[in-house]
C-alpha cells in the first residue's frame, strides 16, 4: 500500500465521510456531513481531516479545541473512522499524530478521545500511543420534542 495522503476534508468527501461512518454503525447522510463540515469550517478550533490512498478517502478524523476554562484547554477527537480494509496500517496512527500536532499548535494541554466500549481494536491503538483510560462513563441521552413545554 502507498503512503496515504493526509489533507483537509473538502465537499466532493462528503459521500465518503457517510459511507465510513456507517461502518461504525453510525446512520450518517451526505446532509449530515454537510451539516457537520459547514459547522466546523467556521470554527477555528475544529479541522475535519481525511486520508487519502490512490486517491480514494479511507479514513477521516474530526478535532476539536475545548476550553474548560482559562488555564485549561484540550483537544478533542470527535471522530475517527478508518475503512474496514484499511485497518492495521498505520492510518489511524498518522491521523491522530496530526490532529495533536494541531491540538499543541492551539495551546493544548493535552487530547481526550472518548471510544465506544465495542472497539477493543482501536482501544489497543490509542494505548499504544500513549493514551491512558482515565474512566469508564454511561453516556445518556433524551429526545426533546414539542411535547417538552406542554408540560409546564
Amino acid at each position: 500500500m502507498k503512503k496515504v495522503k493526509i489533507r483537509e476534508a473538502k465537499k466532493t468527501d462528503f459521500q465518503d465521510i457517510a459511507d465510513l461512518s456507517k461502518q461504525l454503525g453510525y446512520e450518517v447522510s451526505v446532509d449530515d456531513v454537510n451539516y457537520r463540515y459547514n459547522c466546523i469550517n467556521s470554527n477555528p478550533d475544529s479541522t475535519l481531516l481525511v486520508a487519502e490512498n490512490e486517491n480514494r478517502v479511507v479514513a477521516w478524523i474530526q478535532g476539536d479545541i475545548e476550553n474548560k476554562s482559562d488555564k485549561y484547554k484540550f483537544g478533542l477527537v470527535s471522530g475517527l473512522v478508518v475503512d474496514k480494509d484499511h485497518r492495521q496500517r498505520g492510518i489511524g496512527t498518522e491521523l491522530l499524530t496530526v490532529v495533536e500536532d494541531w491540538c499543541f499548535r492551539k495551546g493544548c494541554l493535552g487530547v481526550r478521545i472518548n471510544s465506544g466500549s465495542r472497539r477493543k481494536e482501536a482501544h489497543k491503538l490509542y494505548e499504544k500511543l500513549g493514551y491512558i483510560n482515565k474512566k469508564t462513563y454511561n453516556s445518556f441521552y433524551k429526545e426533546l420534542n414539542d411535547n417538552i413545554n406542554s408540560k409546564n
